[in-house]
């Protein structure tokens, strides 16, 4: 069922072992409860911690992933996920689980992905959005008339970007999910709800629970992790009263749909008023010569903290002016969330597994240089 462009290798004869005929079978006996696997996640702020899953939560990951009829069998999935993570090993559990080949390319740049689309008649593609960039960037002409799911997810979706993958995929549904190494899918929404609640990541599938406390968003189910390994404290702050805590903040509109506004790690406290990084960010991506940007809160002896935007220019762009940052963003953004400092950087440092930017860590180097003291 897994279709790898590699080289042919020697494995283990999987359809005799399953018939019971491989030498040295092992009586085991396994409860739901005891560990699968074990994936090192390291979020926003860098740290890896080890997130332990039971065969329960596995299974009822693959189960729920995709069990719907229509997309249970076919040509497979395009799989972008590694799978030494959790994504990637859930897909490869997923296929198996239903029958269906996951086709695995050896690069993820636009023209490999579209490629395989085309030459394995793939019906299911998810990129995260950095990865949606590279393949609708590229030129390759290809039939991707197979294809039939295209999704994406993290956390905030921006709706342009679905707009984008619907013109270059007509034949395709969309989809944007949200999920976490801990917890697995836990929030999504369908191709027909995606235009008139833009930015949403939808709803809890069966058998999942969420809820909004203090602004963070939480989520319960089978499906959760039994906690990171060897590290009890941070297991402990991870849940309340049996509900995971994701970290992430959220709004819940009349309808039952959530938003994913920020990061609890990552909110600015300004005057009293509580800021989410992103939102600026979002303000200020259109920006002229700005080609990244990371918004983080510095210390200030009268507001508590003030919005600090650590931007990477676009080649040959001058620096703007900390006026013109804020002129951009008025109409936009109430006063209390403008920038009040700038500082130009050469990169901003990123998760390997997601492309996340450690706001964090864009914190902690600007205020060891003393760049924004």
């Amino acid at each position: 069922l897994l279709g790898v462009d590699a080289g042919a290798t020697a494995g283990v004869a999987l359809d005799a072992a399953a018939a019971g005929e491989s030498d040295g079978a092992l009586d085991i006996r396994v409860d739901e409860e005891d560990i699968h696997a074990m994936f090192f996640t390291s979020g926003s702020t860098g740290q890896p911690k080890g997130v332990m899953l039971s065969h329960r939560a596995s299974w009822l990951r693959s189960y729920q992933g995709n069990s719907r009829s229509e997309i249970s069998g076919g040509a497979g999935e395009v799989c972008t996920f590694p799978f030494f993570h959790w994504a990637g090993w859930n897909y490869l559990l997923c296929s198996w689980a239903h029958r269906r080949p996951l086709h695995v390319p050896t690069r993820l740049d636009g023209d490999t992905l579209l490629g395989e689309v085309e030459r394995r008649r793939a019906s299911i593609l998810y990129c995260i959005p950095a990865v949606w960039e590279r393949v609708l960037a590229s030129t390759r002409a290809v039939d991707v008339s197979s294809l039939r799911y295209a999704f994406t997810g993290t956390s905030r979706i921006d709706p342009e970007l679905v707009a984008r993958i619907r013109a270059r995929f007509p034949h395709a549904i969309c989809g944007v999910l949200y999920g976490s190494t801990e917890f697995g899918l836990g929030l999504g929404i369908a191709d027909a709800d995606i235009a008139r609640k833009p930015g949403s990541v939808g709803l809890p599938p069966p058998g999942k629970e969420a809820r909004v406390v203090d602004g963070e968003l939480q989520l319960r189910s089978d499906s959760m992790m039994s906690g990171y390994f060897e590290l009890p404290e941070q297991t402990a702050a991870a849940f309340e009263d049996g509900w995971y805590l994701t970290g992430d903040l959220a709004d819940r509109d009349e309808d039952g749909f959530y938003t994913i506004t920020g990061r609890r790690r990552d909110v600015i406290r300004s005057g009293g008023e509580t800021i989410a990084p992103s939102e600026v960010e979002a303000a200020l991506s259109g920006f002229p010569g700005i080609a990244e940007v990371a918004v983080i809160g510095v210390p200030d002896h009268i507001w508590g903290e003030v919005i600090c935007a650590a931007v990477v220019l676009s080649p040959g762009a001058g620096c703007p002016s900390l006026e013109s940052l804020r002129a951009h963003v008025g109409s936009q953004l109430a006063a209390f969330k403008h920038p009040r400092k700038l500082v130009v950087v050469a990169d901003l440092p990123r998760t390997a597994a997601t492309n996340q930017i450690m706001r964090a860590r864009v914190r902690d180097a600007l205020l060891a240089s003393g760049a924004v003291a």
